[in-house]
């Protein structure tokens, strides 16, 4: 174990039994996800830093076609990681609204592709609301323009490639078997159980991969290289996701699978048996969301977490609640519904508290003109946080 937290990929003379487990994670993952001998990945840090050097590829790809002025087309719901890698690598975006039906608006996406454009986005599924987008409409799309693009499964992991084996629907293909999709994300510290920092992102072709390296021959602490945005990085998280890789194997997927969306799909129908709550998403995903026509969401997720020490998540436009189901909460689906019908109920016999605390806080920011107010109190957040007085 010592020797596995002292190890640094980085170095990978030195280390070259974590290169072997790295190599080996990648690999497993590609056969997943339906990809061929040609396609090939990279370990990161976590989904974000898998997005953002997707991002980078397509940038680089852009530019050896003579494109300075790259963008991306990706639907409003794509996790928030697609705009921080345009922030960090000078990419437009440019985000598609949705359809009534919580469904990406592609005759809008159309639109919006133009000869800049380097990569449509497709989440599988996204996080707010757990919809699938239609990945191989998308990817149609992008090969109808001779561009990328990229399926997000970050969230949907080691859960997707076992979904139909476990019984139940995919909405839609995802992975390589799709034409015209160029790269994945996954994160093994999801579903596979693994430990936190570590994230496979994967290419159809080595040209894109290797549009994320970074070389320099001329420093004088000799020849650098490095594959991914960080230098040294710990060899026991790549050994940690290794050994859960090897703890699940293929029926430990199909098992957590088949408990993880019979708890979610369970849990939906109990949610549509209660008045005054909107299920949003029906797809089969671990992601359960929902809103209310007649008390606040967030208020709900107050008292949710209070009077039954449930945690949801506060999803915005519209202000929703969503529940991601997991091993530590799957066997407890039973107790769900009851807990939100009592919350519900309250709310319902004491509307004031339907704009206290969370819930006035998002109250105000929805009606907040200038939404920099909002994202400078973010910054001071952080500030105040990070530094020690």
């Amino acid at each position: 174990m010592r020797e596995n937290i002292e190890s640094n990929p980085l170095h990978i003379v030195e280390f070259a039994n974590i290169g072997q487990l790295e190599a080996e994670i990648i690999r497993m993952t590609l056969n997943l996800f339906n990809a061929s001998e040609e396609a090939c990945g990279l370990t990161t840090s976590g989904g974000t830093e898998s997005i953002l050097l997707a991002m980078l590829s397509y940038r680089e790809w852009g530019r050896k076609r003579g494109i300075t002025t790259p963008n991306i087309v990706a639907p409003v719901t794509a996790h928030a990681a697609f705009e921080k890698a345009c922030f960090y690598f000078g990419i437009e975006i440019r985000k598609v609204p949705l359809k009534k039906d919580f469904v990406v608006d592609l005759k809008k996406m159309r639109k919006l592709i133009d000869s800049n454009t380097v990569s449509l986005v497709a989440s599988a599924p996204e996080y707010g609301f757990g919809m699938y987008d239609p990945v191989p409409e998308i990817a149609a799309l992008a090969l109808e323009y001779n561009i990328n693009c990229h399926s997000d499964c970050c969230l949907g992991s080691y859960i997707n490639p076992f979904t139909e084996e476990a019984g139940f629907k995919l909405p839609h293909l995802y992975d390589f078997k799709v034409p015209g999709v160029t790269s994945i994300s996954c994160d093994p510290h999801k579903f596979c159980f693994g430990p936190k920092g570590c994230s496979v992102i994967m290419f159809r072709t080595n040209e894109l991969r290797r549009n994320t390296f970074y070389t320099i021959t001329g420093w004088t602490g000799g020849m650098y290289v490095t594959p991914t945005i960080a230098g040294s990085r710990s060899g026991a998280v790549i050994t940690g996701t290794w050994a859960a890789l090897m703890k699940q194997g293929r029926e430990g997927f199909l098992d957590k699978t088949k408990d993880l969306l019979t708890a979610a799909k369970k849990i939906r129908e109990e949610i549509k048996k209660i008045p005054g709550v909107i299920l949003i998403s029906d797809h089969d995903t671990t992601v359960v969301s929902f809103t209310s026509d007649v008390v606040n969401s967030v208020a709900i997720n107050d008292l949710m977490h209070k009077r039954h020490r449930w945690m949801l998540n506060t999803i915005q436009l519209p202000l929703s609640s969503h529940l991601v189901v997991t091993d530590a909460n799957a066997q407890a689906w039973k107790e769900f519904a009851p807990a939100l019908r009592d919350c519900v109920e309250y709310l319902k016999q004491n509307p004031e508290e339907n704009n206290r605390g969370d819930a006035a806080l998002y109250g105000m920011s929805e009606k907040i003109p200038n939404k920099g107010v909002v994202g400078d109190f973010l910054l001071f957040y952080l500030d105040a946080v990070l530094d020690v007085v």
